[in-house]
């Protein structure tokens, strides 16, 4: 290729540009930093504009590089490229992705109880189930939030195991009279229909975590699992449970994994109380840990969540340092509260090699890695999640925003849009879309998708003004700046940040990340450190200093 000579003015123009991509500079700026201490007219500026698209090949109606914001100013928008990564494999060690050999999912059990109540004991007994096979490393066990979705359902079992991605399938029932619990369960091949296995095993409600073990180890013999040494310990240690506390665990995640403030605060209480009743129970310390995590990844988390957290993992592996749910707990409140980022890979990689089968941590493990560069394997544990959890569209979401925080637009879209073929409604969907579709230039639908999500989730509504800002349409971007500043809440504070960079102010988005750092601090803020996002703020001064209070690498 040809080198393209520029005239001074217009390669000034262009440097200016290029000094804050996706940032509107007005032409009052450009004519007093190109022009300074000169008298001219707009029309100078016009004419470098008409050079630099000349230069480019760039077209003004179909613009690659420089935006016009009509009556204001001009936007250089570079094709999005992937970040270079640069990883820090000393901090992230990052797991091994092995393929399972085999898969199940574990169908909503009945309650044959004839007693409405004990809903939440059977609901408890198939996340049991569905905890203890995913403990086989050989084996992929599907999550309850997408098994869920068939309760009642019309389905065959074929169309069920083809959707979920597996090669068998687990029905059952459960019939608990008092502190006696009898659970039958069925093995079915999922792609022919046929039944392969049936037992029913029955207890006292004190011995609830042997017919666990028992009946989760009769499966994985039924379908020719090899357990490994360390997988046979773990299942030989099957201690008897208060009823009581047991029944407490049980209701107290119920409700929790419900995963609305309302419930989770319930679910809390009850967990709370139940470890008052019976301090050495393990379970209800992890069921504690994984509350307080909720409740602080929501948009008002509590003051000190993330401390309460690994404060109730921490006693959970005092009790048992083999519960995956600890420690997956545990590095989260190491990687968000602490930012003790050492600690919190090793609990990760802990936690995935007692239960390779767990899609939030593999979720959270791969924001960790993207954090320090490993975006490839980023995308890989993020992608298992959505394979552990297919029916869910939080994690093709989080797969999208992933994507594009990491340069990938186009696949982002993709993502996003897959999310949303799950649920056309979904908030997170729909706003990574529309923040997608904004950075790369199509305001309008942006905007409109923007306004659908405000509509269906309040708590996301927090990329209009970003996209009135990205549009050139500042008066709105600022009307919408006061409703949100009104209001602001620690989940507020991070969107504000990115409207204020949006729109040009770069001590405006500075000054609300400073406040997304105060505790309780937004969950998000570390990753300005990588996303394209706050590509603008990278050489700024107080951009650096927040990344050193954060423990990050510059």
């Amino acid at each position: 290729e040809k080198p393209v000579k520029l005239g001074g003015k217009a390669f000034l123009v262009l440097k200016t540009l290029m000094s804050r991509p996706g940032v509107m500079i007005t032409k009052d700026e450009f004519l007093e930093l190109v022009w300074t201490g000169t008298v001219v007219t707009e029309s100078v500026l016009t004419t470098a504009i008409k050079v630099l698209r000349h230069a480019l090949d760039d077209d003004a109606h179909q613009p690659r590089f420089i935006k016009t914001v009509h009556g204001r100013g001009y936007r250089f928008m570079p094709a999005v490229r992937a970040q270079k990564a640069h990883p820090d494999t000393t901090i992230a060690p990052i797991v091994p992705l092995a393929a399972a050999p085999a898969s199940i999912a574990v169908l909503p059990l009945e309650n044959l109880s004839g007693d409405p109540e004990q809903k939440y004991f059977v609901s408890g007994m198939q996340d049991a189930l569905i905890a203890d096979l995913s403990k086989f490393g050989a084996l992929k066990v599907i999550s309850r939030t997408s098994t869920h979705q068939y309760c009642d359902t019309d389905k065959t079992l074929p169309q069920i195991g083809a959707e979920l991605g597996v090669d068998t399938l687990v029905e059952g029932a459960v019939y608990r009279v008092d502190d006696q619990v009898r659970i039958t369960v069925q093995l079915i091949d999922a792609a022919t229909d046929s039944h392969l296995w049936v037992e029913s095993y029955e207890r006292d409600l004190t011995d609830v975590l042997l017919l666990q073990s028992e009946l989760a180890q009769a499966i994985a013999r039924q379908i020719k699992i090899t357990m490994a040494p360390d997988e046979e310990a773990r299942f030989a240690d099957a201690r008897k449970v208060d009823p009581a506390t047991y029944n407490a665990y049980l209701r107290g995640m119920y409700l929790i994994n419900k995963a609305t403030p309302e419930e989770t605060n319930k679910g809390l209480k009850i967990l709370g109380a139940a470890v008052e009743h019976e301090p050495t129970n393990a379970l209800a310390w992890a069921g504690l840990a994984l509350g307080h995590l909720l409740a602080a990844h929501g948009p008002e988390p509590p003051f000190g969540a993330y401390v309460q957290a690994k404060t109730a993992a921490v006693k959970a592996l005092e009790l048992d340092d083999t519960l995956a749910e600890a420690y997956a707990a545990r590095a989260e409140g190491r990687l968000y509260g602490d930012w003790d980022y050492a600690g919190a890979a090793a609990d990760f990689r802990q936690a995935l090699h007692l239960n390779p089968n767990l899609a939030a941590t593999r979720m959270h493990y791969s924001w960790f890695l993207t954090l320090f560069g490993h975006h490839e394997a980023a995308l890989e544990q993020m992608k298992r999640a959505v394979e552990n959890d297919p029916l869910t569209p939080l994690w093709p979401s989080w797969l999208a925003w992933l994507y594009w925080e990491i340069g990938q637009p186009e696949m982002a879209i993709q993502n996003a849009l897959k999310s949303l073929e799950l649920d056309a409604n979904f908030p997170v969907g729909l706003y990574v879309l529309a923040s997608v579709l904004a950075a790369t230039g199509a305001y309008e639908e942006a905007i409109a998708m923007h306004k659908k999500v405000a509509a269906i989730s309040p708590d996301w509504d927090l990329g209009l003004g970003e996209a009135y800002a990205l549009a050139g349409r500042e008066d709105e971007a600022r009307q919408v700046l006061a409703c949100m500043e009104a209001k602001v809440t620690t989940w507020d504070t991070y969107f504000i940040a990115k409207t204020y960079l949006a729109l040009g102010d770069m001590n405006g988005a500075l000054d609300w990340l400073e406040a997304a750092y105060e505790e309780p601090h937004h969950p998000f803020i570390p990753w300005i450190r990588n996303f394209v996002s706050f590509e603008p703020l990278r050489d700024n001064p107080r951009f650096k200093d927040l990344l050193k209070k954060m423990k990050l690498p510059l």
